[in-house]
């Protein structure tokens, strides 16, 4: 009995012993498979992501890829076409017709990545959107942040992962592991002709079934058309009927990284440009080109009513002003008036659509205030769209009414009889990126013809007289109620205007009674919020120094003027010689900013040049006929009773980088009407700077600094000329002022 119970036990032992091995048997297998499971999917999540990140380098990258061809560089945003001919990871010229998607191979050569391949061995797969590929480009949609995906992507439950008009711009492309073939598919007989890495041929029809999984089809599916959204799978692993797994690439990941780049989103004086908002300059320019020749009709005599030049495009499909028309952009790449770079056609044919377009129906009057500036009409940018969703993204393609692009600017987009717009925002930024960029087309100088009735006089309590007769101003300063040398005034418009790229001014003076003379001055707007402000007297010439009143403030730098100085001042390092030949002309910027920023060295010949301020030009013996040589201080006796004529022609360049803008100065004269040096045609055309033609009598650069906590130096500017009395009295009359920003 005892030795069949022994045998029992060592009977139960083993089945026990069996039954643990078995166990650890199951248990270390499925330890194995899901290691194997986990290697596998790893491997392939880490092709695809390779694969995705390169595309994406690739779209962010390519107008610098493409940039050979300047009359035409492409913008930001194209994908290339696959391998769908030879199998070797290559590039496929001309893939599929213009507006269809394409589908081959992974064209990893040219993304500079290895051969990549699935768990199973497989080359990747990749399908792009008819709208984002390269060649052939889109003929029907636009490659811009608005640029939507063509492919909708499902899960295996059916449920939507990504599709066109969702908040990402559905999938502009697809990279596809086409995993093990599926009981249903024969991969053999789909090699290429001669031997590639591959071993796949994508341009046989068969390929595409025995390695994709859903029974695509791409060639049928036109972006221009009703069924234009192909819709892809995502496959399961160990699926029998769909083991593709699937990577997709969206265009808000596209243009969230292009936004990104500095060349992009920079000002358009930037450095780097910023290329938006160099096109937006751009556009600008040539409309306001086209609208000077409608005003000028090239006889001096403007049309007087539409049509223009530049009348806007699509008019029908907006509600018009009550003195304005509005639609879209005209073209600006043929015709007289094209865009002068024409590297950035591809922003007109890509992002005009982000653009409306304003012109006064009467051009014989302004029907615009923009930002306080009389306007002949105005380029309107929408911006981003984030009144669709918080974190930006493509606008759907249902969405794109007015009211989706412009919001403070929406009552200007959308006629009426609103006439002004306050907005602030004249350049695109990231930081404000759905705020509206309205800029005034502003073709017309502001001149002494059109606006003298607007300027303002600020003047001393003596008898410092102002007189505006027809299209001139007479400064006048008269030692009668005030002791010698206290009288001083000034002349400005009271409107600040923007500086932009620069300006350019055109006048005439004639002194009938000198005493120290008088400056044509430009004073920042934010340092100098009112006109309310005036120099002192004697040789301070109304510009620089605290004339005492209390009530009228002093010119506060930053500032900028050219002075017109009749008498010798040693305290001022004027020329000492006597004579007529100690009357100059030359350059003010304003003394050393470290100590007292109101006193009277801001027209000191030779002082500043300490804390970052520049440097008012020395005296010299140079006459004012003798040019080209790079002068900053030139002489002349400018003679009572006669004209003398002055081109100022100043260029801006600002970086928001360093907070410093690059000023060039250039004056021209023509003194006693004799125009030898400069014809009278050119001296007066402010629609053209005069370097051109003539080279001129004084020049200078200089850089503004923007001051701590005041944001942009020389942003917006007043204009205007200042002038005092010394022992003498003195009386000069400007005329023909004109004034236009180039």
């Amino acid at each position: 009995m005892r030795g069949d119970q022994r045998q029992r036990g060592f009977a139960l032992l083993i089945t026990l012993v069996i039954v643990v091995m078995g166990s650890l048997f199951v248990v270390t297998s499925q330890l194995e498979f899901a290691s194997r499971k986990y290697s596998r999917d790893e491997a392939n999540l880490k092709s695809l992501t390779l694969a995705k990140d390169a595309l994406i380098g690739w779209a962010i990258n390519y107008r610098d890829r493409n940039n050979a061809v300047a009359a035409n560089t492409p913008v930001f945003g194209y994908l290339p076409c696959p391998d769908s001919l030879t199998g070797d990871g290559s590039v496929t010229f001309n893939c599929s017709a213009a507006n269809l998607a394409a589908v081959g191979l992974l064209p990893y050569q040219a993304l500079g990545l290895p051969d990549l391949r699935d768990a199973d061995g497989n080359c990747l797969w990749y399908a792009v959107s008819g709208t984002f590929k390269n060649d052939l480009m889109a003929t029907s949609t636009l490659m811009n942040w608005d640029a939507q995906g063509q492919f909708q992507i499902l899960d295996s439950s059916g449920n939507t992962l990504a599709a066109p008009n969702d908040a990402n711009g559905g999938a502009a492309a697809v990279i596809i592991a086409p995993g093990a073939p599926l009981a249903t598919q024969d991969r053999n007989g789909t090699g290429p002709a001669q031997s590639q890495p591959c071993n796949v041929n994508p341009a046989n029809q068969q390929a595409l079934s025995s390695y994709l999984d859903g029974g695509y089809t791409f060639a049928t599916f036109a972006v221009t058309g009703a069924n234009n959204t192909i819709t892809l799978t995502q496959g399961t692993r160990g699926s029998s009927t769909n083991n593709d797994l699937l990577v997709w690439i969206t265009p808000k990941e596209i243009f969230d990284l292009i936004k990104k780049r500095s060349d992009f989103t920079n000002i358009a004086t930037g450095t780097p440009v910023g290329q938006i908002n160099n096109f937006i300059e751009l556009a600008k320019s040539t409309l306001e080109s086209r609208i000077f020749d409608d005003i000028t009709n090239n006889g001096g005599t403007p049309r007087s009513a539409a049509p223009y030049l530049t009348t806007p495009t699509n008019q029908a499909a907006y509600t018009q002003g009550t003195a304005w028309q509005i639609g879209e952009l005209p073209s600006l790449k043929v015709g007289n008036y094209v865009l002068t770079d024409g590297s950035y056609n591809s922003y007109y044919d890509n992002w005009n659509d982000q653009f409306r377009y304003l012109l006064c129906s009467n051009l014989n009057n302004y029907c615009l205030t923009i930002n306080g500036l009389k306007c002949d009409g105005a380029l309107l940018f929408g911006g981003e769209s984030t009144s669709l969703s918080s974190t930006g993204g493509p606008r759907p393609t249902t969405a794109r009414q007015l009211a989706n692009y412009f919001e403070s600017a929406l009552t200007l987009a959308s006629g009426g009889s609103t006439s002004s717009y306050a907005g602030t925002q004249d350049t695109y930024s990231t930081t404000t990126r759905s705020t509206d960029v309205v800029r005034c087309l502003y073709t017309r100088a502001l001149s002494f013809s059109q606006d003298l009735a607007s300027f303002q006089t600020v003047k001393s309590a003596g008898t410092t007289v102002t007189t505006v007769a027809g299209t001139s101003v007479t400064l006048a300063t008269t030692g009668t109620g005030g002791a010698a040398g206290t009288n001083y005034g000034c002349f400005w418009y009271p409107t600040a205007v923007p500086f932009g790229n620069g300006v350019r001014i055109y006048f005439r003076f004639r002194f009938t009674s000198k005493s120290e003379g008088f400056t044509f001055a430009l004073a920042d707007a934010t340092s100098n919020p009112t006109t309310q402000m005036c120099g002192a007297g004697d040789a301070a010439i109304g510009y620089s120094g605290n004339n005492g009143s209390g009530t009228i403030i002093p010119i506060k730098y930053p500032k900028l003027g050219v002075e017109f100085d009749t008498k010798t001042d040693a305290a001022y390092n004027d020329p000492s010689s006597g004579g007529v030949s100690t009357r100059h002309i030359t350059f003010d910027y304003w003394g050393n900013s470290a100590g007292d920023p109101n006193g009277t060295d801001d027209n000191v010949h030779g002082n500043g040049g300490s804390n970052g301020d520049p440097v008012n030009p020395v005296s010299s013996t140079t006459a004012c006929t003798t040019v080209g040589g790079g002068n900053k201080f030139c002489r002349n006796a400018m003679s009572n009773n006669q004209n003398h004529d002055v081109h100022i022609d100043i260029t801006r360049a600002y970086s928001s980088t360093t907070g410093q803008g690059i000023y060039t100065l250039k004056a021209y004269f023509a003194f006693n009407g004799s125009y030898v040096n400069c014809p009278f045609a050119v001296l007066t055309n402010v629609a053209a700077d005069a370097s051109a033609s003539c080279n001129p009598a004084i020049s200078d650069t200089i850089t503004i600094t923007d001051l701590a906590g005041a944001g942009e130096a020389m942003k917006r500017v007043f204009l205007g000329f200042t002038t005092s009395q010394g022992t003498a009295n003195q009386s000069v009359v400007i005329s023909n002022l004109q004034i236009m920003p180039n």
